[in-house]
């Protein structure tokens, strides 16, 4: 205080400064906490907008190709073609088998599908008839070598089975043939694929033919329609609804048909289209073995999605066969000389379900409204 009053212009000047200093601190200094994080998210905001703003001017210019990006882009779309070209002749399969079924011309109405349909039909049928024939000539032959042996009994082919009235999965043009020029063109090539499919079953010799059952044919309207529900599935992260074939069908329809789990399907809508068939079949593991066997040898582009196996039953012991004594007397055998099974085999009931793959371009598109 003494200093103050000593000195009294000097000790103004400093307090003047000191308010001064004070008053600077409180105006650059904000003291409101709340208030400088909202001042700070806003000036992000207007960063943001600005960098928004300046990414939309860059893509609304023309930017002048290099000789280098010229280069890059060209090796971009050599590989592409490439890639492009390495899948299409993966899924056409080997051999050229597929381009050469599929060449036949499709029919052009309902009455050429129907006779088509019918053709097929018989032709199944009768080779049907000539696998039982030549399992009851391999059966006789056995006969004929048999050296007792219990293993030579399991061993033996089997009699195929089928019933005489199959209509190998198109039981629904048992009247008319379709009549919707997409419907024709798909069921003809139904006819096809299943030609080739039990064609490979029979080579696998299996003791019992159930059924083919094929997916639903529809039209290009109605696909996307299906598709557009499985997309919203998947967008809300649910599970996509069972392709089930149309209320509206026939009872040889519903037998001809069987539901499609989108989840299971290789299906890429605009990109990948198929076509299902579920065989069902009677047979030991070696007949599901060679007929997968023959199908991943992609003579025909088909992916074996499913197979299901069921009722395993033991092969029965093989059949008694008389014995006479020296005079021409039955011999009456007692239990431990009756024929005992030494390896057990197991005959299954198989279901395989299998998609042709086919991939999506504007050329098939094109042939397919031809």
């Amino acid at each position: 205080m003494a200093r103050f009053k000593s000195h009294p212009f000097f000790s103004s000047l400093l307090a003047i400064c000191g308010l001064a200093v004070l008053a600077e601190v409180y105006l650059l200094v904000p003291l409101d906490l709340p208030f400088n994080l909202t001042h700070g998210r806003s000036e992000a905001l207007k960063e943001l907008a600005g960098a928004h703003a300046n990414f939309s001017k860059l893509q609304r210019q023309e930017v002048t190709p290099t000789l280098e990006n010229q280069k890059a882009v060209e090796l971009d779309r050599e590989q592409a073609e490439k890639a492009l070209a390495s899948t299409r002749n993966y899924i056409k399969g080997t051999g050229g088998l597929a381009e050469k079924i599929f060449a036949e011309p499709v029919p052009a109405d309902a009455v050429d599908a129907y006779f088509k349909i019918k053709l097929f039909q018989k032709n199944q049928l009768e080779k049907f008839k000539e696998a039982v024939i030549t399992s009851e000539t391999d059966e006789a032959a056995d006969a004929a070598t048999d050296d007792d042996s219990d293993v030579a009994s399991l061993q033996k082919p089997e009699k195929l089975k089928f019933k005489d009235t199959d209509t190998f999965g198109f039981g629904a043009y048992n009247q008319t043939g379709p009549t919707d020029p997409e419907i024709i063109r798909q069921v003809f090539r139904q006819t096809q694929l299943a030609d080739y499919l039990l064609s490979a079953l029979l080579a696998a010799k299996p003791l019992e033919f159930v059924s083919l059952q094929r997916e639903a044919p529809v039209t290009k309207a109605v696909r996307a329609e299906q598709d557009k529900i499985i997309q919203e599935a998947k967008s809300k992260g649910e599970i996509p609804p069972m392709l089930e074939p149309s209320s509206s069908t026939t009872p040889e329809e519903s037998a001809d048909y069987f539901p499609i789990d989108p989840l299971v399907s290789s299906r890429v809508p605009g990109a990948i289209d198929t076509s299902a068939f579920q065989l069902t079949f009677i047979g030991r593991t070696k007949v599901l073995r060679e007929l997968l066997n023959k199908l991943a040898a992609r003579e025909i582009p088909f992916k074996v999605q499913r197979v299901e196996v069921a009722e395993d039953q033991p092969t029965p012991p093989p059949p008694l066969k008389p014995q006479y004594d020296e005079d021409g007397n039955l011999m009456v055998l007692g239990p431990a000389d009756q024929p005992k099974t030494v390896a057990a085999a197991l005959y299954s009931k198989f279901t395989v379900m299998v998609e042709y793959v086919e991939l999506v371009s504007p050329s098939s598109d094109s042939n397919a409204s031809k």
